[in-house]
């Protein structure tokens, strides 16, 4: 290639612009080479530079972390994000980053001579950073703990997900599996960090520390649970972005929708590492029952099923009937599309070491010796606890308190349960015959267990049912609506009731309270019951990421004259729309979606549009839904796609929401049509006298994109906007 032949190339023309020290132009130019070169790390600390001189600081920390994901060990790359966080004021951090770029090169002399002039700043107790061994450092299995680390930032008992995402992830945890059983697989912990849309390692020793300690006790103020959790957050802090290994199973045990950006973030490791993710699906709830959940997570867990084919290579699932739902809910938005999910029963033997008899007291208003019966659960319309007060207070009515045992009901308030409320609040005679315990420890809860006569556990839909499991380990027998996955959970041990019948359920649990011979021989069938170990569970997980297959995922197109809106979308239902109005926002130049759509950072955002069959060979009209921000700016608007592309700037002044039409040549085999918006340096919002601290540059509300002779979409358009202006003012 001639010296001209580079100069024309994206990166000779960036190359260029740095040298002249025009910084805006090398960004732009920066990106448009990473655009078609993802994984080229060295661009990327380029474009970050560009971008620090340009004075847009949160967008060059952004190019900088995703080099850091690429080139972790890099001591210069560590090196200019600690001058670049100096700039910014967060000199804590700053010092962090010298730290670790002088234990990665002891011979730079400037790192060391950083590293020793801020050394003052670093928190105490903080361990210095070490150089990750090759083993550490380009992991094949990556365990996603967000969700888990997430929870115990707010509470310490685990529910029911974190129950599992501990069990199957404690062997590893403890070394628990048998020699050779992870050969092959260098295991590594992360969490995401949405900021940056990248994931960071998790310290293996602070969160085994969490974990064991999430069993013993239900308080957070405890001493030993508040220096664990400030140990995590001390490693949290120096931790780099993950490295993953070429094809590396990136595996996410706990819920993963409600997390901004996840996956902007998961394409991202696909793209420049080929990872694979293998999510486990615990149910479909919010889309089989929606009625019983709150509505942010019905819609939460509806923009994340809607991308969730898009992004897994396979799932992991806790029973046949999650798997049948999974299953046919993809189905219905990715025809065609063949989804391989390995069931992971959950039936493991939650019981370990006897909890201590202190245990038990921690349950307040329990007499001791007194019979009763145990409903595990968080108190939510799901579980339908006004169901089981009514038939305890049948029950009390009929054969009067002294033959009727209590009830215990171990598990928080929830939501939608007011109706169970009020029935207890109102009945003097059911409110002393139940107990409420609130949240309490795993070893409090096993001593329930121990103590109980028999359990009761009801629900209007499950994915398992892991109380149901707990209760047969424990020897106890379990009373369930058959139902769901509950018939898989209960097998031929449980004792089962009509769904949402009280005279069934009454009928059931009669002779289980006043035959003793009844119960006696219900509990013996018990003993026939084979629990697997949580090794089991782990070796299962461990089986199912070997045997996943290298998936060509799915890449669906645009239609043709639809206006894909770019907010935080509010539907109940997962739709195909909601993944592709998601992924046209590509790469990091991007804050997370709001409700009224959302801002670009400072510097070029990307917008990268799948284009149909039938949007080829005609000229092109391209509809930009605009929100102004709070200052002037001029955006600059570059279309490519294949070896064409044209430019155009446009003055923003601040005002009301705007739509520019772009007229736009006819393409021929291009499979993306790559747009950028570039503002410059932005506007600074803590400028404006707000607490805001964001730089933003445009605001996206929506994208359209039609043949320049579909009259016909043109004018549904127009009418569209038209529509939801009046829908505005109306509200």
């Amino acid at each position: 290639m001639s010296g001209s032949d580079a100069f024309d190339t994206p990166l000779g023309r960036a190359d260029a612009a740095r040298d002249r020290g025009e910084w805006s132009d090398a960004a732009a130019g920066y990106a448009e080479h990473l655009a078609a070169h993802p994984g080229d790390w060295r661009s990327l600390v380029q474009q970050g530079h560009a971008l620090k001189e340009d004075g847009q600081f949160d967008s060059a920390l952004a190019a900088y972390s995703a080099a850091e994901a690429l080139a972790p060990d890099d001591a210069d790359l560590q090196l200019q994000i600690g001058h670049l966080m100096k700039l910014q004021g967060r000199t804590e951090a700053a010092a962090l980053r010298y730290a670790h770029a002088a234990v990665l090169d002891p011979a730079n002399t400037e790192a060391a001579l950083e590293a020793a002039a801020s050394a003052r700043l670093l928190p105490r107790g903080m361990p210095q950073p070490s150089r990750p061994g090759p083993s550490g450092a380009d992991p094949k299995l990556v365990f996603d703990v967000t969700d888990m680390l997430d929870h115990f930032r707010v509470r310490r008992t685990p529910t029911g997900i974190q129950r599992v995402t501990l069990g199957i992830l404690g062997p590893l945890l403890e070394g628990g599996l048998p020699p050779g059983a992870a050969s092959g697989l260098p295991i590594a912990f992360a969490i995401f960090d949405p900021g940056v849309g990248l994931w960071r390692r998790v310290d293996r020793g602070s969160f085994a520390a969490l974990a064991a300690l999430s069993r013993t006790g239900a308080t957070i103020d405890d001493p030993d649970w508040v220096a664990a959790t400030k140990q995590m957050d001390l490693s949290r802090a120096k931790a780099g972005p993950m490295r993953f290994a070429p094809g590396a199973v990136l595996v996410n045990l706990g819920n993963a929708f409600g997390m901004p950006d996840y996956y902007r973030g998961l394409r991202w490791a696909i793209q420049t590492a080929g990872v694979r993710w293998l999510p486990f699906v615990h149910d479909c709830v919010p889309l089989e029952v929606p009625e019983h959940c709150l509505g942010d997570m019905v819609r939460d867990y509806a923009r994340w099923f809607a991308g969730f084919g898009l992004h897994a290579s396979g799932f992991l699932c806790n029973s046949e009937n999650t798997r049948a739902d999974v299953t046919r809910h993809l189905a219905r938005l990715l025809p065609g599309h063949r989804l391989e999910g390995s069931v992971i029963l959950l039936d493991a033997d939650p019981r370990g070491a006897a909890p201590a008899a202190i245990a038990l007291a921690e349950v307040q208003g329990l007499r001791p010796g007194e019979p009763f019966v145990l409903f595990c659960a968080t108190i939510e319309s799901r579980k339908d606890h006004h169901l089981v007060f009514s038939a305890w207070l049948t029950l009390l009515r009929k054969h009067g308190p002294a033959r009727i045992p209590r009830l215990v009901c171990a598990g928080r308030q929830g939501w939608h349960a007011q109706a169970a409320l009020d029935l207890l609040a109102q009945s003097p005679q059911l409110r002393r015959h139940v107990v409420l315990t609130g949240e309490i420890s795993d070893d409090a809860l096993a001593a329930l267990y121990g103590a109980c006569a028999f359990t009761v556990y009801n629900t209007h839909y499950e994915g398992w049912g892991l109380p149901v499991t707990e209760s047969i380990a424990h020897g106890k027998v379990p009373v369930v609506p058959r139902h769901s996955s509950l018939i898989e959970a209960g097998g031929d041990w449980a004792a089962y009731f009509t769904p949402r019948s009280e005279p069934d359920l009454v009928a059931v649990l009669e002779p289980l309270m006043l035959d003793p011979a009844a119960l006696e021989a219900a509990t013996a069938r018990l003993a026939d019951a084979k629990m697997r170990s949580w090794s089991d569970l782990t070796l299962g997980v461990l089986e199912a990421v070997r045997a996943l297959p290298e998936l060509t995922l799915p890449q669906p197109k645009i239609e043709a004259g639809y206006r894909y809106p770019t907010v935080l979308s509010r539907s109940s239902r997962p739709e195909l729309s909601l993944a592709l109005a998601d992924r046209l926002r590509d790469g990091n130049g991007w804050f997370p979606a709001e409700n009224w759509g959302v801002w670009s950072r400072p510097g070029p955002a990307a917008v990268a549009v799948p284009l149909p069959a039938a949007l080829l060979g005609a000229p092109l009209r391209l509809y930009l839904d605009i929100r102004p921000p709070p200052l002037a700016l001029t955006l600059r608007i570059t279309a490519r796609a294949g070896n064409r592309g044209i430019g155009t700037e446009i003055p923003i002044h601040p005002g009301p929401d705007l739509t520019f039409a772009f007229e736009l040549p006819e393409l021929e085999d291009a499979e993306f049509l790559h747009l950028d918006l570039d503002t410059g340096p932005g506007i600074r919002l803590s400028d404006l006298g707000t607490d805001d601290i964001r730089s933003i540059g445009i605001g996206l509300r929506g994208v359209m994109l039609c043949r320049a002779d579909d009259l016909l979409s043109r004018l549904a358009y127009v009418e569209s906007l038209r529509t939801s202006t009046r829908m505005a003012e109306a509200q």
